[in-house]
């Protein structure tokens, strides 16, 4: 399958099961049908498991309460619902909430009710099923249909990404779609598409900056004007579109004010972040503590541009196109391993990122990564959740959470460290442990 050919139009998906459903009545045929309805049944149920846990799980109040009141300032005044005065969010994400908002106040639901709760989930918990459907689509495509079913199920079941959306109510889901759909449009040479969803993921999340650097990077190497200067054109286009109702009575500069004053909220060398500065003691501290001979803030600047450094020399250094995927996957577990001001949610794209590099290289060292880098994404989220929920109530939370906080620490510390090794095997070397189809038996 060429380079060119992808399509990444998720809801065609379900027409072409159909047709093939219809059309091949040959025994490989009635094989590839049950498949695709296995796959559907997959979908269905995982979507049935995210509805009980979200009906069940009160979720994150901090997350959920801030997601209602802007909701509801939406629905009621769209264009002024960044003068309500606690808006921090990206303006992507907005859209979304005017809506729930509207749902809301039509059906007379409370914000706090179970169906409210449940509401103010959904927009996460649908991002989770496309995104299943993006890893069964992307892996049918360079493997059997049998690991597109493994691989989608493992993603749709995968706890971390359960307790993200449907328990906690967080969005780190949508921001993660739309950085793979824009990774795949990078290496898929659809540029327009690419830098369409890379904007789109800048204003959903902050977060999204971080994978800029693969788009540009990728785009120099390519050595085309033209390219570059439709990808700008492209991003800055959709960027102006999304920022435009909100800037009608506001100066130019709001949105740079938005994300600056997102970053300076948060001062802390880590925010309970399972990463390098929670294991020597930052987590909640300020990064103007002094560690060792410097403060935390420094540490983190230095520690970044390491980072940054050991980045630049597998791209440019790499002449696999595997490097979009596993640059980026090394990208994003390296600031949060080695950068300040992180919160525990931050490893959480890597798990689909480390699915994406397993398909398009096939090293069982990845798959390992994959297994590992679930679990402890999984405990660093549950064990905030559970933390935040039961520290006043139960007096053995605390003390349970700081050795949580510190093992886990260590071990993603190790896992890290060890993924940069296996990244640089894979890219520079060629070194790769490759997984057969003998391996699924």
């Amino acid at each position: 399958m060429g380079r060119h050919s992808f399509c990444g139009v998720l809801p065609f998906l379900f027409c072409r099961m159909w047709h093939e459903r219809s059309q091949d009545v040959t025994g490989d045929g009635l094989k590839r049908n049950s498949r695709n309805l296995v796959f559907i049944l997959l979908l269905l149920f995982s979507l049935i498991i995210r509805l009980i846990l979200a009906a069940s799980v009160h979720g994150y109040d901090g997350d959920l309460d801030y997601y209602r009141g802007w909701a509801e300032a939406a629905a009621e005044d769209f264009l002024l619902v960044y003068g309500s005065g606690n808006v921090d969010y990206p303006p992507l994400y907005l859209y979304i909430l005017r809506y729930i908002g509207k749902v809301l106040l039509r059906l007379n639901w409370a914000p706090d009710s179970i169906f409210g709760i449940i509401l103010i989930k959904m927009p996460a918990i649908l991002a989770d099923i496309l995104s299943g459907i993006l890893v069964y689509m992307v892996t049918a495509r360079k493997m059997s249909k049998k690991t597109a079913l493994i691989l989608s199920g493992l993603y749709l079941f995968n706890p971390a990404i359960l307790v993200n959306s449907a328990m906690w109510g967080q969005t780190d889901g949508i921001m993660t779609l739309l950085v793979v759909v824009g990774l795949l449009g990078l290496y898929h040479d659809r540029i327009m598409v690419s830098a369409f969803f890379f904007a789109c993921a800048c204003l959903m999340k902050p977060q999204g900056f971080i994978f800029l650097p693969v788009l540009f990077l990728e785009l120099i190497r390519r050595k085309s004007l033209k390219k570059f200067l439709l990808c700008m054109a492209t991003g800055l286009f959709t960027g102006f579109l999304i920022i435009l109702p909100f800037s009608l009575w506001r100066d130019v500069w709001w949105i740079v004010r938005l994300f600056a004053g997102d970053y300076s909220k948060y001062s802390y060398a880590s925010l309970h972040a399972h990463n390098l500065f929670s294991l020597v003691g930052g987590d909640m501290v300020r990064d103007n503590t002094m560690f060792l001979f410097m403060p935390y803030r420094t540490w983190s600047y230095l520690l970044t541009l390491v980072v940054l450094g050991f980045f630049l020399y597998l791209y440019i250094k790499s002449n696999t196109e595997n490097r979009i995927f596993t640059a980026a996957l090394v990208l994003q577990a390296g600031v949060f391993m080695f950068t300040g001001r992180m919160h525990e949610r931050y490893l959480y794209p890597a798990v689909m990122l480390l699915i994406m590099v397993f398909i398009y290289c096939r090293d069982r060292r990845i798959f390992g990564f994959f297994a590992l880098l679930s679990l402890t994404v999984f405990i660093n989220q549950f064990a905030v959740l559970f933390y935040v929920s039961y520290k006043d109530t139960m007096p053995f939370v605390t003390p349970a959470f700081n050795i949580t906080t510190r093992v886990f620490s260590l071990i993603n510390l190790v896992a890290v460290v060890w993924l940069f090794m296996v990244s640089r095997d894979i890219l520079l070397k060629d070194r790769v442990m490759l997984w057969t189809a003998d391996d699924w038996q």
